[in-house]
């Protein structure tokens, strides 16, 4: 059997955006849990939701491309039938830094799909956003590709 290389080129479309109004988390929580802001322009559950305190993942959107290299397996079956392909990912980040409700928003091949699910539902606790001091549900979109080289 010819020997596959195998490329996972991870795409994030990461927005910084700064921050309005107090932190939720002290300083020395962040620095303890290594947390840094993570956001997309995805990231929000309607056009009207302004967060005070953003969703985070410890490290940052280096953490979960972190997690996502650590993790990652090709499914054997795509990898045979040359199955490629971008997966965009949307979940929620419930109040308790868990995360829920997976949705390709594409149209993936879902053997690829259930591929990310499953790194997905191996990630630590997100810190959740926040509006006006209370933790809230919000949805977040990452697009992983997939490509056999």
């Amino acid at each position: 059997m010819k020997y596959l290389k195998i490329v996972v080129f991870l795409a994030f479309a990461f927005a910084v955006s700064s921050l309005k109004g107090q932190s939720q988390i002290s300083a020395k929580k962040l620095k303890r849990k290594n947390y840094q802001e993570v956001t997309t322009l995805q990231n929000k559950v309607n056009d009207s939701i302004v967060f005070d305190q953003y969703p985070m993942y410890p490290d940052g959107s280096l953490g979960v491309q972190n997690h996502i290299k650590k993790f990652f397996k090709y499914p054997k079956e795509a990898a045979e039938r040359n199955i490629m392909g971008r997966v965009l990912i949307k979940f929620v980040i419930e109040k308790d830094g868990t995360l829920s409700t997976f949705e390709n928003t594409n149209d993936s091949n879902p053997l690829l799909v259930n591929a990310v699910i499953t790194i997905f539902k191996k990630m630590e606790l997100w810190e959740p956003g926040y509006i006006k001091g209370k933790p809230i549900r919000s949805s977040y979109t990452i697009p992983v590709n997939f490509k056999l080289q």
